[in-house]
């Protein structure tokens, strides 16, 4: 008999097997640095796929290229909203696997994000602030409540001090409204504002800019009021001067004149830039105390304070009529001698 000859085992040394998914990965919240209440995005594992939803609806590639940047670096994908892609209303989801080298897909790593907001606001809008007694004029602007405003006068930016000294603010309806103090602008300047305004995921807007009217809060000076003396005694005045314009109170024996008195007991003319008042005949007997006060009030409304005199003796009325009296013939009293009068009386005899 023949020996059987014994069999040889056929052996195999496995490639690796791996059957084992790997871990779900994290989704992270990657927080807007201008306000952590809001994303700018997310992270999530180098390589993992990922589903972006949107009120329910999922991105498709080329929607998620249009509306995330994404880079990676330290082992993470991160995904960055783009500007102008959300407003912050929209619901975000995201949902994300690994698959391993062996094609082993892990479960879903989830994330609803918080409010991504990569939206500006509008350019805010920059309105005259009419100045009240000549709409020719501003007193300042109006803004949105809120806006970054920078002011620049003759092209030179305010600083935030200067504008506050300048400027007094205030905020009503919705709107700041920065009205210029009293003695800083003349009305040659050329002021224009520009204003951002930003929202709270710190998305700012373009500007709104507006070049104001003339801006005048300065006064003029005091106007200077003068003696107008009385051609026939300069111890006396015949009135006053004082800038044409100029608005005038008379106070005579210290009660004012009505403008109707005023009318009544003074002749006004005007020449060479200067108002005169001249009293009337018959109105002042040179013993009253008469004092004048005068303001200038200029095309933006602003009033200078008050020049001020007192005048020297006004007197207009003449002294009644001297008496002419037969002076006796001492011979014959049926003649005259001659005749009196008030010492001083001007006479005028047929000769």
């Amino acid at each position: 008999m023949r020996r059987a000859t014994p069999r040889v085992a056929g052996t195999l040394t496995l490639n690796p097997v791996d059957t084992t998914a790997p871990s779900a990965p994290t989704v992270s919240h990657l927080a807007d640095p201008a306000n952590s209440s809001f994303d700018a995005g997310f992270t999530v594992a180098a390589g993992a796929a990922v589903t972006v939803t949107v009120n329910g609806t999922p991105l498709t590639s080329v929607q998620l290229a249009a509306d995330f940047t994404k880079s990676t670096a330290g082992g993470l994908d991160s995904y960055t909203a783009k500007s102008n892609v959300s407003t912050g209303t929209e619901t975000i989801a995201v949902s994300a696997t690994l698959t391993d080298a062996a094609g082993n897909t892990s479960g879903a790593g989830t994330l609803t994000l918080n409010p991504v907001d990569t939206t500006a606001p509008s350019a805010p809008t920059v309105s005259h602030l009419a100045d009240p007694a000549n709409s020719s004029f501003d007193a300042g602007f109006t803004v949105a409540a809120g806006a970054a405003v920078t002011v620049t006068v003759n092209g030179t930016a305010l600083t935030a001090a200067q504008l506050a000294a300048d400027f007094t603010k205030g905020t009503a309806g919705g709107l700041d409204s920065y009205t210029a103090k009293s003695n800083v602008f003349a009305g040659t300047e050329t002021i224009a504002v520009s204003a951002t305004l930003t929202d709270a995921a710190g998305n700012t807007s373009g500007a709104g800019t507006l070049t104001l009217n003339p801006v005048d809060t300065t006064a003029p000076s005091a106007p200077t009021v003068s003696h107008l003396a009385d051609p026939a005694n300069s111890s006396f005045d015949a009135g006053f001067t004082v800038a044409a314009g100029a608005a005038v109170t008379v106070t005579v024996n210290g009660t004012p004149l009505t403008s109707v008195q005023l009318a009544a007991d003074f002749t006004k003319g005007t020449a060479g830039g200067l108002d005169s008042y001249t009293a009337k005949s018959n109105v002042f007997a040179g013993t009253e105390t008469i004092a004048v006060s005068a303001t200038l009030t200029d095309a933006a409304g602003n009033t200078s304070g008050a020049g001020t005199l007192t005048l020297n003796p006004v007197d207009t009325t003449a002294p009644s009529a001297p008496t002419v009296s037969h002076l006796a013939d001492p011979a014959n009293s049926s003649f005259d001698a001659g005749f009196t009068v008030a010492a001083g009386a001007a006479g005028d005899g047929d000769g």
